[in-house]
């Protein structure tokens, strides 16, 4: 196997490095502080740009959140969906329910 010379900054990912990666960013807070350390200032292009694009799932996924969140509310206050009655019956408290 040849060994090339990818020069500064530009080395392969491995596959064992994109799975750690991903469970060390997956931790609340620190993990995120992380993220957000090697998305900005990475020296390897390659985990910047993958920082990048786990940090931009990251938003993603809090403002679909938000939205169904936001969604469930205004069907609650509407009629059409009986909230604590869906989490009474999955089995959790309904007195979290806001409303």
């Amino acid at each position: 196997m040849k060994n090339y010379d990818y020069g500064y900054g530009f080395k392969p990912i491995s596959a064992w490095g994109y799975v750690g990666r991903a469970i060390l960013w997956s931790i609340p807070v620190i993990g995120w502080l992380i993220l957000l350390c090697k998305a900005i200032g990475a020296k390897n292009r390659n985990v910047r740009n993958y920082a990048r694009s786990f940090f931009c799932a990251l938003l993603l996924a809090i403002i679909v959140a938000v939205v169904c969140a936001a969604v469930a509310v205004v069907l609650d206050l509407v009629g059409v969906i009986d909230v604590p009655g869906i989490l009474e019956a999955v089995g959790i408290d309904p007195a979290i329910w806001p409303l």
